[in-house]
């Protein structure tokens, strides 16, 4: 099963979204570059997580937890339109506590 499209303009528009958010400065020549590194164009991972969560929800789309690790723009882009692991977790997705109990706390 293949993600709905995102587009190239999509995910600068989310990834320069959240860096205006983070208080981060961005060239716009930098947005002109897909195979970049993300760190030289001004993302770290933070600013990538947040994009990837708009995408989501802007989109109604999962994306895989592997996009946030992604190098470069161009390489986020493939992994978000690449197939879709339907068991994989969302980052954007609050973790809940394992059903056999290991993570909860134990009471007195």
């Amino acid at each position: 099963m293949v993600n709905a499209s995102v587009s190239r303009s999509d995910l600068m528009s989310a990834l320069l979204q959240a860096a205006g958010e983070a208080g981060t400065h961005v060239p716009l020549a930098a947005m002109q570059v897909d195979n970049q590194p993300f760190e030289a164009l001004g993302f770290d991972s933070l600013i990538r997580l947040e994009a990837v969560c708009r995408l989501e929800r802007d989109h109604k789309i999962h994306i895989d937890d592997g996009a946030v690790s992604a190098r470069t723009p161009a390489e986020m882009l493939r992994i978000i339109n690449g197939p879709s692991t339907p068991s994989a977790a969302s980052a954007c997705e609050p973790q809940r506590p394992s059903e056999a109990g290991e993570d909860q706390l134990e009471r007195p």
